[in-house]
């Protein structure tokens, strides 16, 4: 698909999210949220303020980077525990849309305190570490790189090796030799951007590895993804993954597959649209009939889930949403249990808001909110979803432009702010919305839950009304 060759001259917004107080050996995560400019756009950063390069692990105080499909800017840094005292430092992060930086568009500031206490010999006890798995991208994604750790200080040092069949052409802005410190929170999370760099390479494997010494001959964690080249048409199996990832497609098109290419090649890849949000290795994992009917085969998987499984209310779990990576631990690493009637964290601040009582007790509290429901919530009856999360966004046009189609986001707003400003979930008119536009009818029949998805994520921008 062509791009714009002048990316700045419509309207557009860009905020960065905010970056509470830090201390040396965290780590914080630079996300920069748009609308207007199409992904691919490059923002050029400055690094001012108390610092300088020494204050981080392996930053350029001058970088760049480009907007991805999610219509964001996701960067994480890690600030180093130098174990100098030097007071606490303020710094100021501005964006800018050329490269010699002289047209400033969006900026945030943050301070790090000064912690100067020394690590000596963190390997010595026990330990465990683990990387979050990462699932299956496309080229212009982001992807956070995060790993867990206990029995190691905030301030211990993990060297990376990023290998496999791609190199640093493959990204924007990487080491693929690279260190980051743990930080206060036991972790290490770092943002980076897959390019999009319109190379025709097939599918590629990235493998991720850390270890405890900067020779790299300890290995102490891995885990690795798969790439899928954006540059090429979509496979057949692909399309039915991208019709399967969005609903309002499995509407118009079923399983024809040839309109699915034609859209993504037309619509989708433009708009940012999930190509592998849908597992089917999970959605067969999940029910047992469907495995014993098509055993590992995806493809009659994933034909299941458009003509029969989505209206049936099928669903993948969340979990399972993550298949596509591989991961291995360190030594002494534990697996995690749940309840299994336990709630996922978008099903408790939805829980939350489903009850009204619920929000002054809790607030965003979610470890509270699971606990409740399992203990009290479940027995009484309460609901879990009978909020309009999508309802709320296509009701508020000012959460649109901040929070996009990230509706846990709009949830979490509503909990903290939106019930107390007395907003409504019920302004959008779906089936005015719906009989408006033949198109729509169409797709979604009388979903309303897709046309407020449809008019949050495409039709505000349009100019569609309801």
């Amino acid at each position: 698909a062509e791009g714009r060759t002048d990316p700045w001259s419509g309207s557009y917004t860009l905020a960065f999210d905010p970056i509470s107080t830090k201390s040396e050996g965290d780590t914080f995560d630079m996300k920069v949220n748009s609308t207007g400019l199409a992904p691919g756009t490059t923002l050029y950063f400055k690094f001012t303020g108390d610092i300088d390069n020494n204050d981080f692990i392996a930053i350029n105080l001058l970088d760049q980077f480009k907007i991805g499909n999610d219509l964001s800017i996701n960067i994480g840094r890690t600030i180093d525990n130098d174990l100098k005292t030097e007071g606490t430092e303020t710094v100021l992060i501005e964006a800018y849309s050329d490269s010699e930086r002289t047209n400033l568009v969006a900026s945030t500031s943050f301070d790090i305190l000064d912690s100067s206490t020394s690590v000596e010999n963190p390997w010595s006890g026990s330990y465990t570490l683990a990387f979050d798995p990462i699932s299956t991208k496309s080229e212009g994604d982001t992807f956070d790189m995060k790993v867990n750790s206990t029995g190691l200080a905030p301030g211990t040092t993990l060297y990376f090796k990023f290998t496999g069949d791609i190199d640093n052409n493959d990204f924007i802005a990487i080491n693929l030799l690279d260190q980051f410190k743990i930080g206060n929170d036991l972790s290490i999370n770092i943002g980076h951007t897959i390019d999009n760099d319109l190379k025709t390479e097939g599918t590629e494997t990235v493998l991720i590895e850390a270890y405890s010494d900067s020779e790299r001959t300890n290995l102490v964690a891995s885990t690795s993804f798969d790439i899928l080249d954006s540059s090429v048409a979509l496979s057949e199996k692909l399309a039915l993954n991208y019709i399967a990832s969005n609903p309002d497609l499995i509407y118009a098109f079923g399983i024809n597959t040839s309109s699915a290419i034609s859209h993504y090649d037309n619509h989708g890849r433009l708009e940012g649209r999930s190509i592998t949000s849908f597992s089917a290795s999970g959605y067969l994992a999940k029910y047992s009939d469907l495995s014993a009917a098509f055993g590992n085969d995806e493809t009659l998987a994933l034909k299941h889930y458009i003509q029969y499984g989505y209206s049936e209310g099928r669903t993948v779990s969340s979990s399972a949403s993550n298949s596509g990576s591989n991961s291995s631990a360190g030594s002494g690493s534990g697996s995690n249990t749940s309840s299994p009637t336990a709630l996922s964290d978008f099903q408790a601040f939805n829980y939350i808001a489903s009850n009204i009582d619920l929000i002054s007790v809790f607030g965003v509290d979610i470890v509270a909110a699971k606990s409740h429901y399992i203990n009290y919530g479940k027995s009484e009856g309460r609901p879990v979803d009978n909020f309009d999360e999508w309802g709320y966004l296509a009701s508020n046009n000012d959460l649109m432009g901040v929070f996009q189609s990230n509706t846990t986001e709009a949830i979490k707003h509503f909990i903290s702010f939106g019930k107390a400003e007395g907003r409504s979930t019920t302004i959008f008119n779906a089936d005015s919305y719906l009989n408006n536009y033949v198109d729509l009818k169409s797709a979604f029949g009388n979903d309303h839950t897709l046309a407020a998805k449809h008019y949050v994520e495409s039709g505000f921008s349009e100019g569609r009304l309801f």
